[in-house]
């Protein structure tokens, strides 16, 4: 496939707006992390399943980075995920704070880029984390007197391995629905290609660039 037919296409990826899993009656209170370390939950990580929304139908290769702002304590959020079918890639950027209240709780307050203003933020909760491993996520909104509940099983790696397996599982088990859940690709099979080519090329022009430069 020729270079020109990767697309880079802009997206918001945001929870307002998508069908994950309708739940009948309102939104449930499920228990967090206490003692949430946001430094140590920082970095990339892996979308290893999802309960599946309209934003994300042939969503793969999915990938978030967190960025914390030390001064202001705002975490960047950047979004990335590849349409494996239209050799695509697509990006959403947002923002994070810790929820004030719920202090030092697994609760961030999340909002993207292109989210009217209208619309409230997004409470991502933590279920459960092992810093280097893995990580649990809920949101859950109100639609009426019924809810809308979305979930991710995040990972520092592209698949989950070992005890990891079991603790994830046994986190879905107690307060979600395996059976919602839908796997997301990850690995060279999948998330190689055109677009990783893509950037392999821009970074060996930059860096034979940097390199002219320095010898000039």
């Amino acid at each position: 496939m020729q270079l020109t037919a990767v697309s880079i296409l802009l997206v918001c990826l945001v929870l307002p707006g998508f069908r994950a899993l309708d739940v009948a009656g309102p939104c449930r209170t499920l228990p967090v992390v206490q003692s949430f370390d946001v430094t140590q939950y920082m970095g990339m990580w892996y979308e290893i399943q999802r309960y599946p929304h309209r934003n994300q139908p042939n969503g793969d290769c999915v990938v978030v980075n967190y960025t914390l702002n030390q001064t202001t304590g705002e975490v960047a959020i950047l979004n990335r995920m590849r349409v494996i079918a239209d050799d695509a890639t697509v990006e959403a950027r947002g923002t994070a704070v810790t929820d004030p209240d719920y202090p030092g709780q697994g609760v961030l307050r999340v909002r993207f880029e292109e989210t009217p203003p209208e619309v409230p933020a997004s409470y991502y909760r933590i279920l459960g984390v092992v810093y280097d491993r893995y990580a649990v996520v809920w949101s859950c909104r109100q639609n009426g007197a019924n809810s809308v509940e979305s979930a991710w099983v995040l990972s520092r790696a592209p698949t989950l391995e070992g005890v990891s397996v079991s603790n994830v599982k046994a986190i879905i088990d107690q307060h979600l629905d395996q059976e919602s859940f839908t796997i997301t690709k990850q690995g060279e099979q999948y998330c190689g290609g055109a677009a990783a080519l893509t950037t392999s090329i821009v970074v060996f022009i930059l860096s034979v660039f940097v390199m002219l430069q320095s010898n000039n």
